[in-house]
């Protein structure tokens, strides 16, 4: 027997057992009860709204960052929460992950992301986005190795509070401003003139609407009147992590001593970090002693240059040595040297 009530078709069969007359009814079933009802349920589902829509976490070195997002989607009648049915996502997997709703950072990483929450319905994909920074704020302490200069004192960022002096000011020379760098080398060798005499401590900075990272510093060995500074592995990759394909870094170097008696500033100069790791290997030539080929692979730990042909080990000995100058001048400006061998 074949029922049509409203617009659903019900089938029904009926049995008589015995004498007694009775009966079963089986009836097919509204899909509602078997758990495809999310069919139903999204039925008139016209958009989805994410919350928040834009965010700026804060975190840092020892702590992450988490958030709580929620969707809800508009319907006919109005609007429902729809959190526990879609999926969150990022366009940049770098700076953390959902587990559902709930957003974490990566731990040591900043970052700039689109956010998405998508729900797939019985017709199309419906989806919302959202922006969401993630703020890194890392500070980092580089003591002198034991017996080669005083310990950095425990609080050495009282030295730099107030306004800076500009008779104080160190000189940045070194990376070049605009430098775009790979994020995969893992080191970065900051050089600068420390000003005034009365300089002793430094802080050299990492500023990004991403992060801000902090560093201090004694001068160590001077080298033709300047410091040189090496960022060390973790702290480069907070730096370079956290804003590998975004707008520029701007790097500082300030100079006061462990009384705090005053400050001085460097001019500021951006550096920029390549959203894609450099693979292979740099070859370069050296005059000093070996004279050797030296290659430096990209994404080594430590960054070493090991000799890929050296004079009397594995090549003969080197015949020429050239300095270019592409203005003709012999002052090798922008210079990059050939070794030939033979």
């Amino acid at each position: 027997m074949k029922l049509l009530i409203g617009n659903r078709l019900v089938l029904g069969l009926v049995f008589v057992l015995g004498a007694a007359g009775l009966s079963l009814s089986l009836s097919g079933c509204n899909n509602s009860t078997l758990g495809g009802q999310s069919g139903d349920e999204l039925a008139g589902l016209t958009s989805l709204r994410l919350e928040p829509t834009e965010q700026t976490l804060e975190a840092t070195e020892k702590q992450a960052a988490t958030l709580a997002y929620k969707a809800f989607g508009q319907f006919p009648d109005g609007e429902r929460e729809l959190t526990d049915k879609v999926v969150f996502s990022l366009e940049n997997s770098g700076v953390g992950g959902f587990a559902g709703a709930a957003f974490s950072s990566t731990p040591g990483r900043g970052g700039d992301t689109k956010v998405f929450a998508t729900l797939n319905t019985a017709t199309a994909p419906v989806s919302a986005s959202g922006h969401l920074v993630v703020h890194l704020s890392a500070t980092v302490k580089v003591d002198p190795p034991a017996g080669m200069g005083t310990p950095l004192p425990a609080d050495p960022g009282k030295s730099f509070q107030g306004t800076a002096t500009a008779s104080r000011a160190p000189q940045l020379v070194y990376p070049n401003d605009g430098v775009m760098l790979p994020p995969n080398i893992q080191s970065l060798e900051v050089h600068f003139k420390p000003g005034a005499a009365q300089n002793t401590l430094f802080q050299v900075s990492f500023n990004s609407p991403s992060t801000t990272v902090t560093t201090y510093t004694r001068c160590g060995a001077m080298v033709n009147g300047g410091c040189i500074f090496n960022v060390d592995p973790i702290t480069y990759a907070y730096v370079a992590g956290s804003n590998a394909g975004a707008g520029p870094v701007a790097v500082r170097v300030r100079g006061s001593d462990d009384a705090g008696t005053g400050f001085g500033e460097s001019a500021e100069l951006k550096a920029q970090f390549a959203q894609e790791n450099v693979s292979g290997a740099l070859y370069y030539w050296s005059t000093s002693s070996p004279t050797a080929i030296l290659r430096v692979d990209f994404g080594a730990v430590g960054l070493l240059p090991k000799p890929f042909l050296q004079d009397g080990v594995n090549s003969p000995a080197c015949i020429g040595c050239h300095a270019l100058s592409r203005d003709g001048s012999g002052v090798p400006n922008r210079a990059f040297s050939v070794c030939a061998s033979m």
